[in-house]
């Protein structure tokens, strides 16, 4: 009888033989703290959490990190409206396939960090009802997730958003990333956003702050480092493109004030090339 229980924090860590969890009959109702709770169950494939009550949970910090073998998450019921910290919540994920979090409430979350971390098999991400107002940390968010062929964030705010350090790092399938949302005003680590996207043709990063871009910080850990080298960068303003042209090594680029239809999938852009540019790095 769990009808009374409030921590249920480490409960199956390292159950690492474990291969098949139905946790049906659980009454989690007065649950507030699901920390690392399957951490580390690498071999389990299947888990029933369809009658969860998380109405009350603030945390779940890596709940089902280092679950190597579990391929999907039904996790449709799950009320996270009071939830604080995801952090590194799918870390490690390597088998996960599909993960649709549409229906969560992401409104008092303050962390996302690592949350999908080497989530390498993941094809398909829905976070369309993500509000991401209050979120502070987003660092190596995606890292690695390297079957992810696009990414819609279109709604996620991230005004209040500090670190952005690694946030798409190695995720080698994407081909486009449409950031024109992202308000960077209060970002002040976002070294290595792109580094490793080695398929990326756009990217739109025109609302991106003048003075971030400015700051040697965005260029540590060679952040186009294995971007193709004729990725187009969309951006916002002739210093901005200055700035960018002389910080960019060993690439042929195009540097656009330009604008992309991603409902049509179709690119826009201005007559005017702002820069095109070529460096030969010898």
């Amino acid at each position: 009888d769990t009808s009374e229980v409030t921590t249920m924090e480490t409960m199956f860590a390292y159950c690492s033989i474990l291969t098949s969890l139905d946790l049906y009959k659980f009454n989690t109702k007065k649950v507030e703290n699901m920390l690392a709770m399957f951490y580390g169950c690498s071999s389990l494939y299947s888990l029933n959490l369809s009658n969860f009550d998380t109405s009350e949970v603030t945390t779940t910090h890596s709940m089902f990190s280092g679950c190597l073998s579990l391929k999907s998450s039904d996790l449709y019921n799950f009320n996270t409206k009071k939830v604080e910290s995801m952090q590194a919540m799918f870390f490690d994920c390597v088998s996960l396939i599909s993960l649709d979090l549409s229906d969560f409430d992401t409104s008092e979350v303050i962390t996302m960090w690592s949350m999908f971390y080497n989530c390498q098999s993941l094809e398909s991400l829905h976070l369309s009802s993500f509000n991401t107002s209050k979120v502070q940390n987003m660092q190596k968010m995606f890292y690695n997730c390297s079957s992810l062929v696009s990414l819609n964030l279109s709604n996620f705010d991230t005004s209040e958003n500090l670190n952005m350090k690694n946030i798409f790092k190695e995720c080698s399938s994407l081909t486009s990333l449409n950031l024109f949302n992202f308000n960077t005003s209060k970002v002040t680590i976002i070294s290595g956003i792109f580094n490793g996207c080695k398929n990326l043709e756009y990217i739109n990063i025109q609302n991106i702050t003048e003075d971030l871009l400015s700051n040697d910080d965005f260029y540590n850990e060679d952040i186009f480092y294995l971007v193709p080298e004729n990725i187009e960068i969309c951006i916002n303003g002739e210093k901005t493109s200055s700035k960018l042209s002389s910080k960019i090594n060993n690439k042929t680029c195009k540097i656009l004030e330009c604008s992309y239809d991603w409902s049509l999938n179709q690119k826009k852009r201005d007559d005017k090339i702002i820069s095109l540019f070529f460096i030969l790095h010898l």
